[in-house]
């Protein structure tokens, strides 16, 4: 069985892909900050948690997974590269429906909401009719075939999420309580747990050992499929038993998804180095996996014993929003920025540096934030928590602008419209 690797330095990438990843970190970069900023202000503006949580999960994380997703397909089923016209047309409409549901749904334009959310669920259909294609032209034999799965699935979790969503939004869910709240805490747990669970777990199968530089555990993809189907069958259960009121059958659910995790984890620790990292990504994105593991214990534990999605919400999203997503973005664009558009060797360099720079004490700061903010504490805590986190994770988004503003594209761009 043989795996292309992942782009490394020396190189270059075709120049429209190197275009779309550049964009992309930017669009994330905008994303972030608009988060962060929404968080400083708060109570000034409408629904501020509800904004905050979906400038970083359906802004920044989808952008990311749309485009990180179709990037690691093609290096899994050494997919030859083609026109990236529909890849970059799904971004333009992904990104015009996102905006719409992000300022219609603080504006109580329910209708708008509603069908933006829903071309944003068609997009993503559209996302994943595209990788279905490409992994029935470009067949790979061996167990890493099936890592294609946990894109697909991640992809449909968000479909599924995104439509539940829509429906709320928009007021064409059914009036009784009940189920409004059965279909928010379904729609929360298949974006957090499907859309970036699955997609971060998929995508650590190959990152992992690239962050390294070393080769992949010999068990990573016997293992694969075991985390595959064990996390789906654990989603798919968790949702089913929100939808019909089952609290078992929903705890189990969690459980199974936990256990997915801590296999996908095994593989990791085999593949460490006898010393620790010196890369940054190695220690965001373990970070970030420990985070999602810890956070469906969080789940399966509120599911057991809390009533109502709020409740089971309150303290799981922070967590997952924080420890999860913005960490695993952190960790990700510090490593796959340089290799997809460092522009060589030398730029490769100068573009790590810049995303490094700083990068253990914002590493402890973000981390012990996410904690406090985590923990069932007194709000003086968790003031403190959220302004380490973004001291932490805030200290990124410079840096980020600093590597874009000096990358072989954005250059390129300069001088050609200097001219």
């Amino acid at each position: 069985m043989t795996l292309r690797p992942l782009p490394m330095a020396g190189v270059r990438e075709p120049a429209p892909r190197a275009v779309r990843h550049t964009v992309m970190a930017a669009v994330v970069g905008g994303y972030l900050l608009a988060a962060l900023v929404v968080v400083v202000a708060n109570g000034a503006l409408s629904r501020p948690r509800w904004l905050a949580l979906h400038l970083v999960g359906l802004g920044a994380a989808t952008n990311a997974v749309l485009v990180w997703s179709r990037h690691f397909a093609q290096a899994l089923l050494h997919a030859r590269v083609t026109s990236e016209r529909a890849a970059h047309a799904r971004l333009v409409i992904l990104n015009a429906a996102v905006i719409a549901v992000l300022i219609a749904v603080p504006a109580g334009a329910t209708d708008v909401a509603a069908a933006a959310g829903f071309v944003v669920v068609g997009i993503i259909g559209w996302h994943v009719v595209s990788l279905a294609v490409m992994a029935r032209r470009h067949q790979l034999r061996g167990p890493l075939r099936r890592v294609v799965g946990f894109f697909v699935t991640s992809a449909l979790s968000l479909v599924i999420g995104a439509g539940f969503g829509s429906a709320l939004a928009g007021g064409w869910a059914p009036d009784d309580s009940t189920t409004q709240q059965r279909l928010h805490l379904a729609h929360a747990q298949l974006n957090l747990l499907g859309w970036i669970g699955m997609a971060v777990l998929g995508a650590e199968v190959v990152l992992w050992p690239a962050v390294l530089r070393t080769r992949m555990a010999p068990q990573a993809p016997r293992l694969a499929p075991v985390t595959l189907y064990g996390a789906v069958t654990g989603l798919g259960v968790l949702v089913t038993g929100i939808l019909t009121g089952s609290r078992p059958a929903a705890v189990t659910g969690a459980a199974v998804y936990a256990a997915a995790v801590a296999v996908a984890i095994f593989p990791m620790i085999l593949t460490l180095p006898g010393r620790p990292s010196r890369t940054s990504s190695a220690w965001w994105l373990a970070a970030a996996t420990i985070w999602l593991l810890a956070g469906v214990v969080v789940d399966a534990t509120r599911l057991a014993t809390v009533n109502g999605a709020d409740a089971i919400l309150h303290p799981l999203v922070p967590l997952m929003v924080l420890g999860l997503i913005v960490q695993a973005l952190v960790g990700a664009l510090t490593f796959l920025l340089p290799v997809t558009v460092g522009g060589g060797p030398a730029g490769n360099r100068r573009m790590a540096g810049a995303l490094e720079r700083g990068w253990q004490p914002r590493f402890v700061l973000a981390n012990i934030g996410t904690l406090l903010v985590a923990l069932p504490s007194p709000a003086a805590v968790h003031t403190a928590g959220w302004v380490l986190a973004i001291v932490g994770f805030g200290a990124f988004l410079p840096l980020l602008a600093a590597a874009l503003a000096g990358s072989d594209v954005v250059r390129g761009w300069r001088t050609r419209h200097q001219r």
